[in-house]
C-alpha cells in the first residue's frame, strides 16, 4: 500500500492543482476508491495463489473459483466506482472552447487496475529482473495516470465509455 501511496500521490497532487475550484475532496476519494481496489486486488491475487496450489482439493478449488468470481466482481465494481468519481472530476470542468485532443483508451478505473495489478507483481515476483520490469512498467502507468488527470484538467482528454462490461451472475440466475 505504501508504493500505491508513493506512487500516485504525486500524480493526484499534481492533477488537483490543475483542476478548478477545490478538488481536495473528490481526489480524496479517489484516492481511497484506489487504495480499496489495490486491496481487492491483493486478497484476489491470495484466492488465485490457492486455486494454482497442486495441493487444492477439488471441492476447495471450485468454492476458491466461486471467491474468486466474487471477488472478482467487487473488483470491477471498484473499477466501475473510479470512472464515477473520475466522471465527477471531469464534470467539473469549465469548457476552454478547445477541441479534445488526446483521444484515451483506458478509463481512470482500468489505468488504475492496472497499477494496482503490477504492484502486486512486483511484490511477489521471484527474481529481480522480474521485480524491475514491474517496477518500471508501475511507473510509466502512473505517469499515465497523471497526464490523463492533466488533459481532463485542461479539458483535452476524451475518455472512453466506463461502466461494467464484464457480468457476473450466480449459477442459479443463468438461464438453463
Amino acid at each position: 500500500m505504501l508504493r500505491l501511496r508513493a506512487l500516485l500521490d504525486a500524480a493526484l497532487e499534481k492533477a488537483g492543482r490543475q483542476l478548478p475550484g477545490s478538488p481536495g475532496r473528490n481526489l480524496h476519494e479517489l484516492f481511497e476508491a484506489i487504495e480499496n481496489l489495490f486491496e481487492q486486488n491483493h486478497e484476489q491475487w491470495t484466492l488465485e495463489d490457492v486455486s494454482h496450489d497442486p495441493a487444492t482439493s477439488v471441492a476447495e478449488l471450485a468454492n476458491t473459483k466461486r471467491m474468486i468470481d466474487r471477488s472478482n466482481a467487487v473488483r470491477t465494481g471498484l473499477i466501475n466506482q473510479i470512472d464515477q468519481l473520475a466522471h465527477h472530476l471531469e464534470q467539473r470542468l469549465v469548457d476552454t472552447g478547445t477541441p479534445s485532443s488526446v483521444h484515451l483508451s483506458e478509463t481512470v478505473g482500468e489505468l488504475t487496475d492496472r497499477i494496482c495489478i503490477l504492484l502486486l507483481k512486483e511484490q511477489y515476483a521471484a527474481d529481480h529482473a522480474a521485480r524491475e520490469l514491474a517496477s518500471r512498467k508501475s511507473r510509466h502507468l502512473a505517469r499515465s495516470l497523471e497526464l490523463t488527470l492533466l488533459a481532463m484538467a485542461h479539458g483535452r482528454a476524451v475518455l472512453p465509455p466506463w461502466g461494467v462490461v464484464k457480468i457476473y451472475s450466480q449459477v442459479e440466475d443463468r438461464p438453463a
